[in-house]
């Protein structure tokens, strides 16, 4: 296929492109094997994280490929993690944040517009965790980000040595988890001194990784300056050990903007100088790899192809990517992609407006591939209670418990509450009962407390 060598056909307007893209273009037949830079136009988390999957199964397995992407503002989990384990969904329902479940494993993150995502596909023979890191790590060490500064040597753009947080020695550097950090000064530390007890490494890109057959690909965030208030309040697991999963949590470790921790350099963190900087890194990489020692941009360009991506254009319009799009949208993909796992919910008389007339009883939630299968009172309930429980086995969990959004649509906080009430009446097969029959008012004030707790 030839779609990813050419310019997809679009209006003159949206196709104009920065002055760097086209420097790093090349008119070269697409038989050559050149690597590739994609950089996608699109915000939509759904499209882009298809394709990049779109991208990692259609190119040769021997041509290195480059992706650049950013999304609007949503939380993106592992594709073997738990939100209920590992998020505060409650909090992100306050805020509208959704959820999306990608094909890699990993843990979860917040992706906003001052989150810049990147991706690089190679042979699975040459895969490396740290190889692409490092690549990463000199991109945001390079012009025009430059977070390496050069005392005395008069560079224009260079970092400024005293005035910063991060520093500016150092720059960015990849650490032993393969993340790449900066090192941050401390209150009381000397300016421009090394790396010693008088810095803190702190994280500005965190790292996942698929491997198929024969192709690998590394990918990852950047945090130039992203909401993370965002980001620590939605990061956060509630349950403690009242939910025991199969699935993979998250490591949580200190991060920080760039923006934040390189002031002087704001006018040259943006997501524009950003990829300029990682592109024009991934192209000296790869053009030394082939021998090409020259730094002009004439012999970079010739090592590399560069492909501005739209949603409506061929690329995005290919039939498998559209595929891979509906099914991230799934509910077999969202929610049947759980790990299995088991929540005990404490069932307390007092307090509940007399929901449990048996007093203190616990259920137990067995939960696999998203549905219940099964739903067990640790003291046997004859009463409304019991039949509830057993009305829950074999229905969809997320539909029953409090989950995050898919959907990037707004609605009103109070409709959004009273839709998710009804949705889980009708799963319980309940949504026929006579208004305002003893059944039917019971379910409601279970419900509404259940999704409190689940």
């Amino acid at each position: 296929m030839t779609f990813g060598l050419v310019r997809p056909a679009c209006s003159a307007a949206a196709r104009r492109r920065p002055g760097w893209a086209r420097r790093f273009s090349s008119a070269l037949p697409s038989q050559d094997v050149k690597p590739e830079a994609y950089i996608s136009q699109s915000t939509d988390p759904l499209f882009n994280l298809s394709l990049e999957d779109f991208l990692f199964r259609s190119r040769p397995a021997h041509v290195p490929v480059c992706l650049v992407y950013r999304n609007a503002p949503c939380v993106v989990i592992g594709r073997n993690q738990n939100p209920w384990r590992e998020l505060d969904v409650r909090q992100m329902n306050l805020v509208n944040l959704p959820l999306v479940r990608r094909r890699s494993g990993g843990g979860a993150v917040y992706h906003d517009l001052g989150n810049t995502n990147h991706s690089f596909h190679i042979a699975r023979q040459d895969f490396t965790r740290r190889f692409h890191a490092e690549l990463v790590a000199r991109a945001l060490n390079s012009p025009p980000v430059s977070l390496v500064s050069r005392r005395g040597g008069g560079e224009a753009g260079a970092a400024a040595d005293n005035d910063d947080a991060g520093d500016g020695r150092r720059g960015a550097y990849v650490n032993a988890r393969n993340d790449v950090c900066i090192a941050l000064r401390q209150p009381g530390g000397i300016a421009g001194a090394p790396t010693t007890a008088t810095t803190e490494e702190r994280k500005v890109s965190g790292s996942a990784y698929k491997i198929i057959s024969q192709r690998a690909y590394h990918h990852g965030t950047m945090l130039l300056d992203s909401d993370l208030s965002r980001l620590q309040g939605s990061l956060r697991p509630t349950r403690g050990d009242a939910m025991r999963s199969k699935g993979v949590e998250s490591v949580s470790s200190p991060v920080v903007n760039l923006c934040e921790a390189f002031e002087s350099r704001r006018a040259h963190l943006t997501h524009e100088s950003y990829v300029e900087s990682l592109v024009g890194e991934f192209a000296r990489t790869y053009a030394a790899a082939a021998g090409v020692e020259a730094e002009e941009e004439q012999a970079q360009a010739q090592a590399l192809h560069v492909v501005q991506v739209y949603e409506e254009d061929e690329i995005g319009r290919q039939k498998k990517l559209r595929q891979g799009w509906e099914e991230l949208k799934s509910w077999e993909w969202m929610w049947g992609q759980t790990p299995e796992f088991h929540h005990s919910i404490e069932l307390q008389q007092q307090g509940e407006g007399g929901l449990f007339s048996n007093g203190d009883n616990t259920l137990h939630l067995h939960v696999k591939n998203g549905r219940i299968i099964a739903a067990d009172l640790e003291d046997e309930e004859r009463g409304p209670l019991g039949a509830i429980a057993r009305r829950m086995v074999g229905k969809r969990y997320n539909v029953l418990a409090d989950a995050p959004r898919t959907t990037f649509e707004q609605e009103g906080k109070e409709r959004l509450k009273q839709k998710r009430i009804e949705d889980g009446l009708e799963e319980l097969g309940l949504d026929g009962q006579t208004p305002g029959s003893a059944e039917a008012e019971y379910a409601k004030k279970f419900l509404a407390w259940l999704k409190g707790m689940l």
